[in-house]
């Protein structure tokens, strides 16, 4: 009898510990904290492996988490009610997802991700879609996903900062018409390029370029991708460019790129100089 009792029990417990680590793990109300110290969340311990993370959700304002520890979680949802929320993940902080569940942030309530250098977020088995005021800064270090999805429903922004970050999109990224997406070249020579296997644009979707003032004549990639693109951009604002120069967004075979060259002008001074050379020249013979 005691091992016909001691068997359904066993199992029993292990069920409780299963359907225990994927509970919903809240992060407290009008709270600034680390994502790794347990007291940050409802219940005074931190998410689990297959724990879905919500920050941000009804009722709970002002949530601000810092991540700097390496964590592995289920889901995340960001931004789902409350309001004022942001994730920073800073240098040595690694957030890593495993379900094939979307992710999302932003979804009813504005909340803004911020990925540093030395920092890393990897959703390799789902998308990320990001709606409702959801602002995405890469500011550096690594991001990995299945896919992408901004701006679909409600504004989805994403500004790559940085000439260092790493970004890899393993499906389609798709840019919705509310969707805003900006580089900006902090008035360096190059950018981050926003890698994705597809690429989708809904009319009504906007691209800035901002920090341009040290680029010279050439061509600079914004996103490259190794399928196919559909759609294009509705061109936002180029801006920072230097005297006698001009910029345009165009499309190829295989990325999304910033054209500069210069202005009209600036070629009919270029010729009206090469022709008054030749008639000196011609006058000194």
């Amino acid at each position: 009898m005691k091992t016909r009792i001691k068997t359904p029990l066993t199992v029993v417990a292990f069920a409780a510990i299963a359907v225990s680590s994927t509970f919903a793990s809240e992060w407290l109300t009008d709270t600034t904290g680390d994502w790794g110290d347990g007291s940050s969340w409802v219940g005074g311990t931190k998410p689990g492996t297959t724990a879905l993370a919500r920050i941000a959700g009804t009722g709970r304002n002002n949530t601000i988490a810092t991540l700097d520890t390496t964590e592995s979680i289920g889901r995340f949802i960001f931004g789902q009610g409350g309001t004022g929320g942001s994730l920073t993940v800073v240098s040595g902080g690694s957030l890593t997802t495993s379900s094939t569940t979307d992710h999302r942030f932003g979804q009813s309530s504005a909340f803004t991700i911020n990925l540093e250098t030395g920092g890393a977020i990897n959703v390799a088995n789902a998308t990320i879609t990001s709606d409702a005021g959801g602002i995405f800064n890469i500011n550096g270090g690594d991001f990995d996903a299945k896919a992408y999805n901004a701006g679909s429903s409600g504004t989805g922004t994403v500004n790559v900062d940085s000439a260092s970050a790493t970004i890899d999109i393993a499906a389609t990224s798709t840019f919705g018409a509310s969707s805003v997406m900006s580089f900006d070249f902090n008035a360096g020579s190059s950018v981050s390029t926003w890698n994705t296997a597809g690429l989708s644009i809904t009319s009504g979707a906007t691209l800035g370029i901002v920090g341009a003032s040290a680029l010279s004549e050439g061509t600079y990639d914004l996103l490259a991708y190794s399928g196919v693109l559909t759609g294009s951009f509705t061109t936002g604002t180029i801006s920072g460019l230097g005297a006698g120069l001009s910029g345009s967004i165009l499309s190829d075979g295989d990325s999304v790129y910033l054209n500069v060259i210069p202005e009209p002008g600036t070629y009919a001074l270029l010729g009206g100089l090469l022709a008054l050379a030749h008639v000196m020249l011609r006058r000194r013979r």
